[in-house]
């Protein structure tokens, strides 16, 4: 609940930061000397205005002041969308989003550096001069889908197991439904491949009381192609049943058989008489080792 809560709040603040960025305002106007002679002047010299809509908003009623000390008229321009007021003011009625409009100036009583803008702003907004920076909404989305795109490998990581088993109860639900859990290394092995998801290498078949110990009967069923091995173990000690004499004397923590290969076993062990047996499984084949895979049996009434 509290991991939830946390991975919400998370994304909320995440999220917040990359709309604050995307809609930031971006106006940015850069001065450039192109030629120092002119000969449309004596005197001269030409220089190129670039004004920028970097945002992701459209900028309106833009001014853009140069020093009033310079003697400036318009050569060319990159859109019919802009006017010399008076007193080197221009006047820009819409600049659309991650736009630019350029303007060549011949100015004739000194040189237009970025020294010489007084200001660019809109309605909205007062730019900046000299340089321009990248649209802030991609970077933030790029930094933002970085950092979604680790959180959610460390997640997968951190819960690896737990997504394979929600996997696994949806192709492996038919086992699921048999008691069998904790499935993940089994699902993920290369034994799995030789079985179809309702099948499975060790199959409970029944269970008979024997003085004070219940003995429980499987079924191992090798589908591959080489051996395998099946170990059942329990919290309570297990006695391994011999099919020439019965029981054995010795009692053991867990019983195992291996069985040859596209063949099936019986395989039987005791343990003592409770209402549940809780059971775990390791198999090994070739050199998988897949353990952990659990089973609950209820003890059937007489």
């Amino acid at each position: 609940m509290i991991e939830t809560i946390i991975g919400g709040l998370f994304l909320f603040v995440l999220t917040s930061i990359v709309m604050y960025f995307y809609k930031a305002k971006q106006l940015y106007v850069v001065a450039t000397q192109l030629y120092n002679t002119s000969f449309l002047s004596d005197k001269g010299t030409i220089a190129e205005i670039i004004i920028y809509n970097q945002g992701n908003g459209v900028e309106e009623n833009i001014k853009l002041k140069l020093s009033p000390e310079l003697k400036i008229d318009i050569l060319a321009s990159s859109s019919d969308d802009i006017n010399l007021i008076n007193n080197n003011v221009f006047h820009i009625t819409r600049l659309h989003a991650r736009s630019h409009i350029s303007l060549q100036l011949l100015v004739e009583n000194g040189a237009l550096t970025n020294e010489e803008i007084v200001e660019i702003s809109s309605d909205t907004h007062v730019g900046s001069k000299g340089s321009i920076s990248p649209n802030y909404g991609s970077v933030a989305t790029v930094i933002a889908s970085i950092i979604v795109g680790l959180s959610l490998y460390v997640f997968l990581l951190m819960n690896r197991s737990e997504l394979i088993e929600l996997y696994g109860k949806y192709k492996y639900g038919s086992l699921y439904k048999e008691g069998w859990n904790n499935l993940h290394y089994y699902i993920g092995s290369d034994l799995s491949k030789s079985y179809s998801s309702e099948e499975f290498p060790i199959r409970y078949i029944s269970q008979s009381d024997e003085n004070n110990y219940t003995v429980l009967k499987f079924e191992a069923i090798n589908k591959s192609a080489i051996p395998i091995n099946i170990d059942i173990k329990n919290e309570k000690k297990l006695k391994f049943l011999s099919s020439q004499n019965g029981c054995s004397s010795m009692e053991l923590n867990s019983a195992s058989k291996t069985i040859e290969p596209l063949s099936k076993s019986e395989l039987l062990f005791t343990t003592k008489t409770e209402n549940k047996f809780n059971i775990e499984v390791t198999i090994y084949h070739g050199n998988e080792f897949i353990f952990s895979l659990k089973n609950t049996i209820l003890k059937e009434n007489e």
